[in-house]
């Protein structure tokens, strides 16, 4: 029975007595595979060696466990922490918005055990990057955000759902007509899921829903910041009304956690 070392992002965590917790952790090995495992850490709650915070959801932390493969539940060896992400903890607002971070994560990583490594890599970067929005308080962004009435946390959850929807293999080709496979440059219609048809395959093809697709290839394309700049570019070379797009993105927003409810519940 080898002994696993590893860093792992707690996604959820369970009281079961007094004393004890089950936490539900995406792990990275030392050897560069991943997984997600659940581990009872006994006594933590009462410990008095140990600080009860190590086990928060949305912990960065490290483990040395011994990993049975019969057990669905493992015993932690060792387990300190590396970042609390404190900034994204200190209000009650904060904590909803990593909760839900926490949650398409947990449903993502339950999904497709293939894309363990994609989602980690996806949740790390997300949790860092809130961090140092929150310490730093990028004025540039709030700046653009203001100026496309757009709120932060609105269109960053928008921007990691379509990412992880991208990881579990939910997203078509944004470029090409899902039905005749040419390339869609003027009209679109949404079809279920993330798939789009031109206007040569469907009539109802219209100018809203190629705003949508071209806003979802800017997602699927840049990261956070780079996504942000263009597309301002965008909004502005495409004249769209600075009075329709908050409702753009409601819209977006309402029909990609339609989605998301159908793929996690199947």
């Amino acid at each position: 029975m080898k002994l696993e070392k590893g860093i792992g992002i707690i996604l959820k965590k369970k009281e079961i007595n007094e004393k004890d917790v089950i936490i539900d952790v995406l792990i990275k090995n030392n050897d560069e595979s991943y997984h997600r495992k659940k581990f009872i850490v006994y006594g933590i709650l009462k410990s008095k060696k140990r600080n009860p915070i190590i086990v928060e959801a949305g912990n960065l932390i490290q483990l040395d466990y011994y990993d049975k493969k019969n057990l669905d539940i493992l015993n932690v060896k060792e387990i300190n922490l590396i970042n609390r992400f404190y900034e994204l903890k200190n209000n009650y607002e904060k904590l909803l918005f990593l909760s839900q971070i926490l949650e398409l994560s947990h449903y993502a990583s339950i999904t497709d055990a293939h894309s363990l490594k994609d989602v980690f890599i996806l949740l790390l970067s997300a949790l860092q990057y809130l961090e140092d929005y929150h310490k730093k308080q990028y004025q540039k962004i709030e700046d653009l955000l203001e100026k496309l009435s757009l709120s932060f946390k609105e269109i960053f959850l928008l921007f990691f759902s379509v990412r992880l929807l991208k990881i579990m293999g939910y997203v078509g080709d944004l470029n090409f007509c899902s039905s005749c496979n040419k390339e869609i440059s003027i009209k679109a219609k949404w079809q279920e899921g993330l798939y789009f048809y031109c206007d040569e395959c469907d009539p109802t093809s219209n100018e809203i829903d190629f705003i949508y697709l071209q806003i979802l290839r800017l997602i699927t394309k840049f990261k956070f910041n780079n996504f942000l700049e263009q597309l301002e570019v965008y909004i502005e070379k495409s004249q769209i009304e600075k009075n329709k797009i908050h409702h753009i993105f409601s819209s977006m927003e309402e029909k990609l956690n339609l989605y998301l409810k159908t793929v996690i519940t199947n």
